[in-house]
């Protein structure tokens, strides 16, 4: 049973009481007409009953409890099994077929459209029926959750007077088994199908034809929770955005030039990494591991200036330029122990000269020009640069001056190093590829102390890194890894450089961000009187809120797609014009982790696009949106 117990309605800023007072008690069937003149109050009347607007005083009980001030979960309940309404306008979703509103949040059920005749017109758009097939299609997704109670405001109304009768013939058949409450001002057509009528004039009744007295019943609560399946969500997902699909286009344009632009970063970040990774172990590798008595870190030198940090002028810093070893037997011993490509020892003599003592399989990479390559320990050998030159400092032990010499001026000259006489017996060169092609010197077979310095010489990738954690083993010793420099140097750039395209690539994502707040709080504007349509048939806020966010995600998750295919498209053509300025080969790589990111952005900034709008689907009252137009 329907009680309504001492309502009244005041609206704020207003002293007119449009209801006065009401108390009315319904049977659980019939058809009960309200009947008023326009203004009477009639409609605030039937709003108060199906609860999509509450009394200023007073209460409204349902099967014995009072449900004039439920949560809004229990108020989605009821909206959606016990109250069902039809309206003078129909309030269809004229985008949307006959069958998908009538299933907007119901399963589809043929036996209604069976019922109202209206089968044929199940793929039909709402839009191009008539006004009483629409209205024949309001009733059907009214009853098509089979409610306990339907509130009919004016149903007749926008209709003829043949299509009147019909929807009253409808209605009277399904007040067989539930409450029908209509408010009409056809006195007419009330006389003819109502099993009650109740006048109503200035907020007040004025006439009931068969009052029921209000008694006290048991307290029924409702039972189980409303739940929408994803696929129906899905389904007026896709067709909001079928409608607006050239605004969804902008918004996917937009989104793609962001998330492409961050994707190319990162993937020729990732890239490039790569690639330094690769030439070191296939070309970097070749470049020494420097030891000498005074080394620097150059990895040091590095970090203080990217690092950049601000010093006090109150104080006085000390700043670790240079490692000390002490390169004694002991230190030589363990580098002649090392497995590798070939050893250079550098010397300085007594009269400042540079004298270069290399291991034997060095001379097999390098192109003999007179002379040979082989020397015993009274022999030397010239070494001359990739571009035949030598340091004129060593061209003095030989008391030459000019710029040039033709090959046999200095071949078998005899020179003194540290009191020892020495024969050249041969002339090289370095390649121009070769990791010591900038090298020239004076190489002998023996050792004429200890050096000043060491460069070791890797094999391979692998045979470096077996150097390396040797070295590393030793605390005393500190050494510079020239390879590792070159990397280090190199992505601390192209990190910089990567760090500045992404915030870039990132300020164009918020820009296709406030787009779609924009966006969305334009389509939540159009779409009032949809989410008010979504509100009366028992949808929730959390419901409607999962459409919009859901519709953002998906066209978010379509711009990661595009953006993806084409960079895919572009890096072909991208990775050959980088090979040819640098050498560099396949900068643009697309990571599975860059695909990760790529997406996770997208949907978050998706996320923060709708967070704000969303927030005015609360403000909706079901009452003002369905008046708009």
């Amino acid at each position: 049973m329907l009680i309504l117990k001492n309502i009244s309605k005041k609206y704020n800023g207003s002293k007119r009481e449009v209801l006065k007072n009401i108390n009315l008690a319904f049977d659980n069937r019939g058809l009960v007409t309200i009947l008023g003149s326009s203004g009477s109050g009639k409609s605030t009347l039937l709003n108060m009953i199906g609860l999509i607007d509450k009394p200023t005083t007073g209460s409204i009980y349902l099967n014995g409890r009072d449900i004039t001030h439920i949560k809004s979960r229990e108020l989605d309940y009821y909206h959606h099994h016990y109250i069902g309404f039809i309206y003078q306008n129909y309030n269809l979703i004229n985008s949307m077929n006959v069958e998908d509103n009538i299933n907007l949040l119901s399963n589809n059920n043929l036996n209604v459209l069976k019922y109202l005749k209206i089968e044929k017109y199940r793929k039909v758009n709402v839009n191009k029926l008539s006004g009483g097939e629409q209205q024949r299609v309001s009733i059907a997704r009214t009853i098509v959750n089979d409610p306990k109670l339907i509130l009919a405001d004016e149903p007749t109304g926008a209709l003829d007077s043949k299509n009147g009768i019909k929807i009253m013939k409808i209605l009277k058949k399904l007040s067989k088994k539930s409450l029908v409450i209509m408010v009409t001002h056809d006195e007419n057509l009330a006389n003819l199908y109502s099993d009650r009528i109740i006048k109503i004039k200035d907020g007040k009744i004025i006439d009931d034809t068969k009052p029921i007295s209000i008694k006290n019943e048991k307290v029924t609560y409702y039972k189980g929770k409303f739940k929408i399946k994803m696929s129906k969500i899905m389904r007026i997902v896709l067709n909001n955005i079928r409608i607006k699909y050239k605004r969804n286009i902008l918004i996917i344009f937009a989104f793609t030039i962001g998330l492409l632009a961050l994707s190319c970063v990162l993937s020729i970040s990732n890239g490039f990494t790569k690639s330094l990774e690769k030439a070191e172990k296939e070309s970097l590798s070749e470049y020494p591991i420097f030891i000498s008595e005074t080394s620097t870190d150059a990895l040091e030198e590095l970090d203080e200036i990217f690092e950049n940090k601000s010093m006090s002028e109150e104080y006085i810093y000390s700043k670790n330029t240079f490692n000390k070893n002490i390169i004694d037997d002991r230190l030589i011993n363990l580098i002649d122990s090392l497995d590798s490509k070939y050893k250079v020892y550098n010397y300085i003599t007594n009269d400042n000269k540079i004298i270069t003592n290399v291991s034997n399989n060095y001379l097999d990479n390098v192109k003999l020009l007179n002379g040979k390559n082989t020397i015993n320990d009274k022999e030397a050998l010239i070494m001359l640069d990739y571009n035949n030159t030598i340091d004129s400092n060593l061209l003095m032990i030989f008391n030459l001056n000019k710029k040039q010499y033709k090959l046999d001026e200095i071949l078998n000259k005899k020179i003194n190093i540290n009191n020892e006489g020495y024969r050249i017996v041969g002339i090289i060169k370095n390649y121009e590829n070769s990791v010591m092609s900038d090298n020239s010197g004076i190489i002998i077979n023996r050792r004429i102390g200890s050096p000043y310095s060491i460069s070791i010489y890797p094999k391979d990738y692998a045979n470096k890194e077996s150097i390396i954690n040797t070295l590393r083993n030793k605390s005393e010793v500190k050494f510079t890894d020239y390879a590792n420099s070159i990397k280090s140097l190199s992505k601390m750039i192209m990190d910089s450089i990567s760090t500045i395209l992404i915030v870039f690539s990132l300020i164009s994502l918020v820009v296709s961000t406030i787009m779609i707040s924009i966006v969305t709080m334009i389509s939540i504007m159009e779409r009032t009187k949809e989410i008010g349509i979504y509100k009366s048939l028992g949808a929730s806020n959390r419901y409607i809120k999962e459409i919009f966010v859901i519709e953002n995600i998906l066209l978010a998750l379509i711009s990661s797609f595009l953006s993806i295919a084409i960079e895919v498209a572009i890096s072909l053509p991208v990775n050959k014009l980088i090979y040819d300025l640098t050498d560099l080969s396949n900068v643009m790589i697309l990571s599975n982790n860059n695909i990760l990111i790529i997406f996770v952005l997208a949907i978050i900034f998706s996320l923060i696009g709708s967070l704000v709008p969303l927030h005015r689907i609360n403000k909706i009252n079901i009452v003002d949106s369905l008046k708009s137009v």
